[in-house]
């Protein structure tokens, strides 16, 4: 439990590093594989012949998209035309908040094929669908309840609050369906 918790607690952490441009652990693709590391080990494989491709996986499903969806939606606006993602195509294109779930679903996808060696795999896909457009909505209101709230740490508390949200999710479908 206690190893959960930190796991949990540097999930959240570890996003913030990969995202913000944090040169902590020397390299962007280190910061990427250590945060995967954390999901292996949410995932139960911390140190085992499945830890390296879920790490791997992982940073590879996390890459994949940049900032448009999140910069619109902390905003409340249509995402801008010029700065469309490959993959806002039709109606992502003009919906930041279904763009957004697509992202959070896409950093999953590569890890669906560790299927056949990890049933429980599909866990990323769904946690990271509900953690990226949630995590965008609190740091959108949840802090302009007591203050305002400059963009840039509105972006950095999505970037927590979607590592967090995205293990407590994992963890919960594990125990749920594990159980």
């Amino acid at each position: 439990m206690g190893v959960t918790i930190l796991l949990i607690f540097l999930s959240g952490v570890l996003d913030r590093i990969r995202g913000s441009g944090y040169n902590i652990l020397q390299s962007r693709i280190v910061n990427k594989l250590t945060y995967g590391w954390v999901i292996a080990g949410l995932l139960g494989h911390i140190g085992d012949v499945l830890t390296f491709p879920i790490a791997s996986l992982f940073a590879v499903g996390i890459s994949i998209g940049l900032s448009e969806p999140i910069g619109a939606g902390l905003d409340g606006r249509t995402p801008d035309a010029a700065h469309i993602e490959w993959y806002m195509v039709g109606p992502f294109a003009h919906d930041a908040w279904l763009s957004l779930l697509l992202r959070g679903a896409m950093t999953g996808v590569p890890l669906l094929l560790t299927l056949p060696w990890l049933p429980q795999a599909w866990c990323v896909a769904v946690a990271y669908t509900v953690a990226f457009p949630l995590a965008v909505l609190i740091a959108r209101y949840v802090p302009s309840f007591t203050m305002p709230v400059p963009f840039p740490e509105r972006w950095a508390c999505q970037e927590y609050f979607r590592g967090w949200i995205a293990a407590v999710t994992i963890t919960g479908l594990r125990a749920f369906f594990l159980a």
